[in-house]
């Protein structure tokens, strides 16, 4: 998947640069070396978070999402890396989504459960 619209959104945490498009929902992440996989980078970004329940979803493939919350205040900071009120695919069968303090992951596939630890 590839987006042909002419500005994505642009943000940066830490290390990890995103690039996220509010029309078609691509996302990609950067680090110094270039596009870094999926996986590594919603770790970096989101891994002090916790589960903190589940939503019912409608139009996606998915039934529910994965609402996470930070453990700490500092790791709030993350959430400036994706636009809010969007759902954004990162990879082909998982959607995330900003909902104010929360980052919503919707998915389809076993492969996306371990992602996002389910």
């Amino acid at each position: 998947m590839t987006c042909e619209h002419p500005f994505p959104d642009r943000a940066e945490h830490r290390d990890v640069q995103v690039l996220a498009c509010r029309d078609c929902g691509h996302m990609t992440f950067h680090d110094r070396q270039g596009e870094m996989p999926p996986l590594a980078a919603l770790t970096e970004l989101f891994g002090q978070y916790d589960l903190a329940g589940t939503l019912p979803v409608i139009g996606l493939p998915a039934r529910e999402a994965l609402a996470y919350a930070a453990s700490a205040p500092a790791a709030r900071q993350s959430l400036r890396a994706v636009p809010p009120g969007c759902w954004l695919r990162p990879a082909d069968d998982l959607w995330l989504r900003r909902e104010g303090d929360r980052i919503l992951f919707a998915h389809n596939s076993p492969a996306a459960s371990r992602l996002v630890g389910a």
